[in-house]
């Protein structure tokens, strides 16, 4: 790290490149957010990246980690002092990550995902046991979820909406929000306790 940097700019520049990094893959989509273009939008020199990120896969990971950081931050806040959410409010907050908004991946397209296999397949990208888990950890924090439900159903529901999303040209864009809501709508039904 070159020494002229403080603390306090370091953690500036890391700040920086998180943000332009979701502005560029939003943009560009990932291979076309290159370290160069990063540096540049960063107001930095492309050798400067490499002090924070070993490389543009690392990188990737680290924006994944921070939105991952927020939702649970969220999370958290909306629990309080609860153990348990009930399952509507669950699923409230959960609906509410699958907006351009709030979540990268909701802008990518198959490119995207391509770079992302080639990438980090080995990073537990795309581990369907992996997302099983999350998924079901997240339930436990539910009250009002039956106890017979099938998570991989649930997990299928999820990666169905990215799957819209990535090939949204061939949907009717236009009602791309009704399907999630849909889709959130049936998860719910799903595993909800009879009343």
């Amino acid at each position: 790290m070159p020494a002229n940097f403080t603390d306090k700019e370091r953690e500036k520049i890391r700040q920086d490149l998180i943000a332009a990094g979701f502005r560029m893959c939003r943009e560009y989509g990932l291979k076309g957010m290159t370290v160069s273009k990063l540096a540049e939008n960063c107001h930095i020199a492309k050798g400067t990246f490499y002090h924070f990120f070993a490389s543009k896969e690392e990188f990737v990971l680290a924006l994944f980690e921070t939105e991952n950081r927020r939702d649970m931050q969220e999370l958290a806040e909306l629990m309080k002092d609860r153990d348990k959410l009930p399952l509507e409010e669950m699923m409230y907050w959960y609906r509410s990550l699958f907006t351009f908004e709030h979540n990268f991946v909701m802008s990518f397209t198959t490119e995207d995902y391509v770079w992302l296999k080639g990438h980090l397949r080995d990073a537990g990208m795309f581990d369907a046991e992996r997302d099983k888990l999350t998924a079901g950890r997240l339930l436990q924090i539910a009250d009002g979820v039956r106890s017979d439900y099938d998570i991989g159903v649930v997990v299928n529901f999820i990666k169905s909406i990215y799957s819209m999303t990535e090939n949204r040209d061939s949907f009717c864009q236009e009602s791309i929000e009704t399907n999630i809501d849909l889709i959130f709508q049936t998860i719910y039904q799903y595993i909800r306790e009879d009343v």
